[in-house]
């Protein structure tokens, strides 16, 4: 019984390897941070958040699709779109309330969607946006709630 457990387990680690091999690579995460571009006061933050050790942390890989709970002022969704690249994605979600009729709001979402063509915002809930897991519907690699 032992030799036909060490066989099964070879043959899985044999047919594994071709899929280890073609994971996604892992961003620079402190280019994504120091990438030009970014404003100042967004900037004075990152010594004391440490966001390429927590976008380490999470797992990001070039190309995920990533959901941004309670993004504020997208501190963290724009560092992570730099992250995950041109093929990745970073869904921001704020409710409505925090974010309805805030004009500096507005032009600091419309900044750095203009730097990141690789970010959209709602203002809602994720709720009515995330697939289900378990369902045929696309869903996020990696979902992300910031508290700082």
């Amino acid at each position: 019984m032992k030799q036909s457990t060490f066989i099964w387990c070879g043959v899985l680690m044999f047919a594994a390897a071709p899929l280890a091999a073609k994971q996604a690579p892992l961003p620079d995460f402190a280019a994504a941070v120091a990438a030009p571009g970014r404003p100042d006061d967004a900037i004075k933050l990152d010594e004391s958040r440490k966001p390429a050790d927590v976008l380490a942390f999470e797992g990001l890989k070039s190309g995920d699709q990533v959901a941004d709970i309670m993004a504020g002022s997208g501190y963290y969704s724009e560092i992570m779109a730099r992250a995950v690249g041109p093929k990745g994605h970073v869904t921001a979600y704020d409710p409505e309330q925090f974010v309805k009729g805030d004009t500096k709001d507005a032009e600091v979402w419309t900044a750095l969607k203009s730097r990141n063509a690789n970010v959209a915002r709602y203002a809602s809930l994720p709720d009515r946006h995330l697939a289900p897991l378990g369902t045929d519907q696309e869903s996020d690699d990696v979902v992300c709630l910031h508290v700082v």
